[in-house]
């Protein structure tokens, strides 16, 4: 996915799935914070 280009400083886990699940709570943090400026 394309999440991969806007978050990579995100350290890698070792497992895809718990990757995902962080770039995507990062990502909604940044949603979030976005829309309350």
């Amino acid at each position: 996915m394309q999440l991969w280009k806007e978050y990579d400083y995100v350290i890698p886990t070792g497992t895809r799935e718990h990757d995902f699940q962080l770039i995507a709570s990062i990502y909604r943090a940044e949603k979030h914070r976005v829309r309350k400026i």
